[in-house]
């Protein structure tokens, strides 16, 4: 049986939602997202398809098309706006398509249970693709959030929350301060907000398990 955990999602107010609404980057290609995307600043293929905002002959892999996503989804969050959820939660959806309904349930799942077969894959992803979701996910620093997330379910489960942590050691593998300070500060002040308890952070070679 697979884990299933709840996460605090970042989602928008209820009246814009429709206006962020989106079709998956992956089912239509860049002037196709371009066509959808115009006249329509609150739409998230701004995000997931940035290249649309950008000269045509900028390569959709350039560094370029990864910062505008970083841009567009700050500007997102302002202007929608886009909130982060309270409380940890499920997110359950339902999507239609003619006679065909499917429902299906937003979570945070095991990586390691998706590697060996505990969850089945639903397709067979390229690498050029898992390399440019990747590059994506790290530049917008759309993850940040989830560390603190199971820190805090840790808490929950020994009946404590974050408002009882009082220092916080961690350890980042491959730190590199120019792109790992901000992503972990930003993380760290969503959650404790603008004063944190005391915190040590050491830039390691590998955890003892890897």
């Amino acid at each position: 049986m697979a884990v299933v955990r709840p996460f605090r999602a970042l989602r928008p107010e209820p009246h814009a939602a429709a206006a962020v609404a989106a079709v998956p980057y992956d089912v239509v290609n860049t002037e196709e997202a371009r066509a959808l995307a115009g006249g329509a600043p609150l739409s998230f293929l701004h995000v997931t398809r940035p290249e649309i905002d950008l000269d045509p002959n900028v390569d959709a892999h350039d560094a370029s098309v990864y910062d505008t996503a970083r841009t567009n989804l700050a500007r997102l969050r302002e202007t929608a706006p886009l909130v982060v959820e309270t409380q940890p939660a499920l997110y359950v959806y339902r999507l239609k398509d003619g006679d065909h309904t499917q429902v299906g349930v937003a979570a945070c799942f095991s990586l390691d249970e998706y590697d060996n077969g505990t969850i089945k894959k639903h397709e067979r992803t390229r690498p050029d693709k898992e390399d440019d979701r990747t590059r994506h996910m790290v530049t917008i620093e759309a993850q940040t959030g989830v560390v603190f997330d199971r820190v805090s379910q840790r808490l929950a489960d020994a009946g404590a929350t974050m408002d009882d942590v009082v220092k916080i050691n961690t350890y980042i593998v491959d730190f590199q301060p120019d792109d790992d300070m901000r992503p972990f500060s930003q993380g760290r002040a969503s959650v404790f907000g603008e004063q944190p308890p005391s915190s040590t952070l050491v830039g390691i070679d590998r955890l003892v398990s890897d």
